[in-house]
């Protein structure tokens, strides 16, 4: 039944990003040090490429990845044989995997995991022949080493884009009288407190309170990637404290199963969740990952430099929403979010525009002028907006705008509380 369940939403996945139009040029950050290497050239016919992922099959996140990796494939001509796919590989198993990947002939190898990063430096130390590229690495650009390479996308954009629908859902919901402006509370279930997690939940904040100004948000993190449980007991605990409105950045589909319990809207993340929570779910943030695949493989079989540092986002068609829910988004909302939509991929579109938030009662740009705790900031605010993944591709953000909190506190008995699901060992593909 799990197997089934995953090719489902593979399928539905497959369609959604087919919905989103290729980009019809990449948006290439600067390569930071010159390589003292020539790139090299790979022939079609010999390339082999590796991808490690931290989940199993059935997770939403290996799930959009898969569908990037086969869209990939259709783009540039790799055989599955050519294509060597690693899932459920925990933090310590990365160098023997690494390493089992190049001992099969691997010319190139995506990692998907933060943990995973300092065993991928270690291989480009010991293997300059081999270019390795990992997701989100921060490391990276001072590594010097010509075959190492970051990249990312900007869903904060989609997070921001998806709060304009879930502001004007929560509109309808106060004028209906379903919640009151005291009780308009957003619950946001993340899975650990990073740059990412914090950048996606304040422009989803951001996006909302553009249209609904009596709304706030309680952030809950998880603590861990992955587990079912932990998911769904976060989202309990946001619910149970008052949240009747819910969005997420999880890996799990945990969260929209507690919201068709409970009958709370719901905005998820990687995939369509409108078959988990069909009269809950409105819409997801979605990357399209092969954006990325297919240029850096078209740089190996191009003799092409990889770049450093890649980031990408709503005007390279690498980040965009997934199909509306519409027996619950309104016209309205899909206006809105359309107008919202152009800007961005227009690079019009100011998220993070300091005059529409503050942070600790204070305007941001002050707070870099006369706040040491803020003054890291000041090369990312320019023109009145915080220049997120600008000036290099992953967030840097780890602050809080005004009206959102942490939730901390536990409001499940602990007899009620489920047990986390056992982890799996590493599996492979090809």
């Amino acid at each position: 039944m799990r197997r089934f369940t995953a090719l489902l939403l593979l399928l539905i996945l497959t369609l959604q990003v087919a919905g989103c139009q290729t980009a019809s040029g990449l948006f290439q950050r600067d390569s930071g040090p010159e390589s003292s290497t020539e790139a090299r050239t790979v022939d079609e016919e010999d390339i082999k490429v590796g991808f490690l992922f931290p989940l199993g099959a059935d997770a939403p996140d290996t799930l959009s990845h898969m569908t990037a990796i086969r869209k990939m494939q259709k783009d540039t001509g790799l055989k599955d044989s050519q294509v060597l796919i690693v899932k459920n590989v925990n933090a310590e198993k990365y160098p023997d995997e690494i390493e089992k990947l190049i001992s099969r002939g691997c010319d190139m190898i995506f990692a998907k995991a933060p943990s995973a990063e300092t065993a991928m430096i270690e291989a480009a130390r010991n293997h300059p022949e081999v270019e390795f590229c990992q997701e989100d690495g921060r490391e990276i650009e001072g590594s010097g080493l010509s075959n190492l390479h970051s990249f990312y996308v900007r869903l904060y954009e989609g997070y921001y884009a998806a709060g304009i629908a879930a502001g004007c859902k929560l509109n309808d919901l106060l004028n209906k009288g379903r919640i009151r402006p005291d009780t308009c509370v957003i619950g946001f279930a993340a899975t650990r407190e990073n740059p990412e997690n914090i950048s996606c939940a304040n422009a989803f904040y951001l996006g909302v309170n553009k249209v609904c100004t009596q709304a706030s948000m309680m952030l809950r993190y998880v603590g861990s990637s992955g587990s079912y449980n932990k998911d769904d007991e976060c989202a309990r605990q946001l619910i149970a404290a008052g949240a009747h409105f819910m969005s997420q950045r999880v890996f799990t589909t945990a969260v929209a199963s507690a919201c068709a319990e409970n009958d709370i809207p719901l905005v998820g993340n990687e995939i369509n969740l409108i078959d988990v929570a069909p009269n809950e779910a409105l819409t997801s943030v979605t990357a399209d990952w092969s954006i990325y695949y297919d240029y850096a493989v078209n740089c190996l079989l191009n003799g092409k430099e990889i770049d450093t540092d890649w980031c990408a986002g709503y005007s390279e068609n690498a980040v965009c929403l997934s199909q509306f829910n519409d027996s619950h988004v309104s016209e309205e909302a899909i206006t809105k979010v359309a107008e919202v939509e152009k800007k961005l991929r227009k690079g019009k579109c100011k998220v993070f525009d300091t005059t529409n938030f503050t942070v600790e009662g204070e305007n941001l740009e002050e707070l870099v002028k006369n706040n040491k705790k803020y003054a890291k900031y000041k090369k990312y605010v320019s023109k009145g907006q915080y220049l997120e993944s600008e000036k290099k591709a992953v967030p840097e953000m780890d602050f809080l705008v005004d009206g959102i909190s942490v939730s901390k506190d536990n409001y499940i008995p602990e007899e009620e509380k489920a047990e986390e699901s056992t982890g799996e060992s590493s599996e492979s593909e090809n």
